[in-house]
């Protein structure tokens, strides 16, 4: 803890970790890239507050988080909905939220509706980013106060900007433009199909797209495992190469894996495709138990919709 401190944490049963848009450019280095499992409620948190889409925000998984507000501060929750409230008054989600010193925000548990909630503050939080990125990453000990660890009780929050501006009127996204989470549900997301696609004999093909995959309880943010019909590729393995975020992977044991922000550099199991890098996060959402059903899409419709999401929310990026 010290003097700057605008927030101290007071419950954290799960995990709550540092996370930013990823370690780019260091997969030459065997470090993964990481980032936000629901990037389009990662990148609300930023722009609700005007920060840098970049800036390091804290990924709550699960709920049962709580901060304290030490000294006055602006922050914004997006994401699952977790119950947040105030002090003792509920609130909405998807918007900013003025805290005076003293004030309690807590988050719940899952509401059946997402598993992942973002809490940002006004200029970032200030917290470590080796290898430029504040990415925290257990099994690579990179990131957060201690060498990969999630954010513990006691833990002290600061900004990258001081907050004698916070503005007291709170601000929310556009009802038409809040994502829901349904955990009820089946989960329906878009793929390309890989060069390794032909790998796989057209009745497995036909299996993949056919039925629905149960997500398993062995999931993170690493791979989530799907279980359902198995698979059998003519080879059991290839060439070892670079892993996608999104790539589904097929290894031995015949079930896919869905490759996130946590993968491994490199793979040398069979791909059915990837993910559209828009449609992910609906993965990233998920909970346990529920079903995922898998749609053939192309490169056209997956380029378009990632510049156009990039240029919503940062309409001067021209790449």
């Amino acid at each position: 803890m010290s003097m700057n401190d605008l927030l101290e944490i007071t419950k954290a049963n799960f995990s709550a970790l540092f996370i930013d848009r990823g370690r780019v450019q260091q997969q030459s280095l065997g470090l993964t890239q990481s980032g936000p499992m629901d990037e389009y409620a990662f990148l609300w948190a930023n722009k609700l507050l005007g920060n840098d889409l970049n800036a390091a925000c804290i990924e709550i998984t699960f709920g049962k988080f709580s901060v304290k507000a030490l000294q006055r501060c602006q922050v914004a929750i997006t994401g699952a909905n977790f119950n947040a409230r105030l002090n003792h008054h509920n609130l909405a989600n998807w918007e900013t939220l003025y805290l005076k010193k003293g004030d309690e925000l807590h988050f719940d548990g899952p509401q059946m509706a997402g598993t992942r909630a973002y809490l940002s503050i006004k200029g970032g939080f200030d917290c470590p980013k080796p290898f430029q990125s504040a990415c925290t990453v257990k099994r690579e000990n990179l990131g957060g106060f201690n060498a990969g660890e999630v954010l513990q009780v006691g833990d002290g929050l600061s900004s990258l900007v001081q907050q004698t501006q916070a503005q007291t009127i709170n601000i929310s996204v556009y009802p038409e433009l809040i994502r829901t989470y349904n955990n009820r549900g089946v989960i329906h997301c878009r793929f390309m199909p890989t060069s390794q696609w032909a790998l796989f004999s057209s009745q497995d093909q036909q299996r993949f797209l056919n039925q629905a995959y149960r997500i398993s309880s062995q999931s993170d943010r690493m791979g989530v495992r799907l279980e359902g019909e198995k698979l059998k590729p003519y080879n059991d393995g290839i060439i070892s190469e670079g892993i996608a975020l999104g790539a589904i992977q097929v290894p031995p044991d015949g079930q896919p894996i869905v490759l996130m922000r946590d993968r491994q550099t490199i793979g040398g199991y069979p791909k059915l495709g990837t993910v559209l890098s828009t449609d992910i996060e609906k993965i990233g959402q998920a909970m346990p138990g529920q079903t995922i059903q898998f749609h053939v899409s192309d490169i056209k419709a997956a380029y378009e919709e990632r510049i156009q999401r990039e240029r919503f929310f940062d309409p001067n990026n021209e790449d």
